[in-house]
């Protein structure tokens, strides 16, 4: 039979404040203001955006092992890129959506972004419409890869590609050239390709 400890009334007081203060984990009724990470997930948050040099711990010029080791990579293949050549994409999920980084001697060049989430600061992306675009900062275009991309001052190292395909074609698109297109065109895809500054 063991022996039951006895304590004094001040010894009570203080265990059960010690216990109240210093319980484990947020009581019944409360909510956590912190947002919670796991492992692999990218370091994003709610409040994580995409900008020119990255998205969370997916980073421009980051290696490719290191990619793997911080997120949750879905898929690690080669497709056709451009002009039909080969070109390295690791697929990566995270809690805020899927996004791929382009892989060239082993460190990512570009992340795509072809879904809703993640968005810019601003909340600026996928399905913004071009009337956004010019709202938000003065604009400049170009065409490539199969569309017409619109680069924006305020977002460096970011461009939008319109679902648009320009009827005639030019090497440079100015702001006042953009601003003749359906205001309605909306982006279909995302590009961060890093930011110098």
């Amino acid at each position: 039979m063991c022996a039951r400890a006895t304590y004094s009334p001040m010894k009570k007081i203080l265990l059960a404040v010690t216990a109240v203060v210093c319980g484990s984990g947020p009581r019944h009724g409360t909510v956590s203001k912190e947002p919670t990470q796991t492992a692999n997930d990218c370091g994003v948050v709610d409040t994580t955006s995409l900008t020119g040099n990255g998205y969370g711990d997916l980073r421009i010029g980051a290696p490719a092992a290191n990619v793997r080791r911080t997120c949750h990579v879905v898929r690690d293949t080669i497709l056709l890129g451009e002009e039909a050549l080969p070109q390295r994409v690791i697929t990566v999920r995270t809690a805020r959506g899927v996004v791929d980084a382009e892989v060239d001697s082993g460190r990512v060049f570009r992340i795509v972004v072809r879904q809703r989430v993640p968005r810019v600061a601003g909340s600026l992306g996928v399905g913004s419409e071009l009337g956004e675009l010019l709202a938000a900062s003065r604009a400049r275009g170009g065409e490539g890869e199969g569309g017409l991309f619109v680069v924006l001052d305020a977002y460096c190292g970011l461009s939008f590609r319109l679902a648009y395909a320009p009827a005639d074609h030019r090497p440079d698109w100015t702001d006042d050239n953009l601003r003749e297109l359906p205001r309605h065109t909306t982006v279909d895809e995302v590009l961060a390709v890093g930011c110098p500054k």
